[in-house]
């Protein structure tokens, strides 16, 4: 039993440091930044669901995003360290409204994992000060604006936006994905993988440089 034990701890391990990519430079997805701010890390895994999908956009919760990563060898044991839940990619026909009232509310919790990361979009924030059930005041942010394909955000309008199934079952409070039908594509952790293969590392720049959170 114990060698039988020991062969397939050595076959997992054999498995787990199996290279599955590269990294063309150090791809931020520090807990305390992807649950505050939009990194690199999250605009590149959110490009990839756009690239998976064919959707508009992409909307992830900052939690999903469990660590960085280095420059150069990725293994298989490092990139689920990254996207350890297995969850796959839902797109949505999602109103105008809906994908308003998450943007205001992940953007409400700074420091949580709701706090969203995001590609195909570009959102302009104000300082907004909220009150907790407690009577406690927090600083967050509040949208003043997006687009989304360099046209201004339709509230009537349906959009195709790419989530995960976390999301789409109202995960972390995400409440107004979960009247919506969905398709279901490939795991967050394949679609990230193939895409950051698939790129060049100049293609990767632009998307890790870009601004979408203002």
């Amino acid at each position: 039993m114990r060698e039988a034990m020991g062969a397939l701890r050595a076959e997992l391990d054999k498995e787990m440091n199996l290279v599955v990519m590269k990294a063309p430079f150090d791809l931020d997805g520090a807990r305390e930044h992807v649950r505050s701010s939009s990194t690199n890390l999250g605009r590149i895994i959110c490009a990839s669901l756009v690239d998976a999908s064919g959707a508009d956009a992409a909307f992830l919760n900052g939690g999903s995003i469990r660590d960085s990563i280095s420059e150069g060898d990725v293994t298989k044991g490092q990139l689920l360290s990254v996207l350890p839940y297995g969850n796959y990619v839902f797109v949505i026909e999602i109103y105008g409204k809906d994908i308003l009232a998450a943007l205001n509310h992940g953007l409400g919790q700074p420091g949580a994992g709701a706090f969203p990361q995001f590609w195909g979009m570009e959102v302009a924030t104000r300082a907004a000060e909220l009150t907790g059930t407690d009577g406690t005041k927090k600083s967050a942010l509040a949208v003043d604006s997006v687009t989304i394909g360099g046209k201004p955000l339709d509230p009537e309008m349906r959009y195709k936006l790419a989530i995960n199934d976390f999301l789409r079952s109202g995960g972390d409070g995400y409440a107004m994905f979960t009247k919506y039908d969905y398709s279901e594509y490939a795991t967050l952790e394949e679609a990230f993988r193939n895409f950051v293969t698939e790129k060049g590392a100049a293609d990767l720049r632009a998307i890790s440089d870009a601004t979408v959170l203002k």
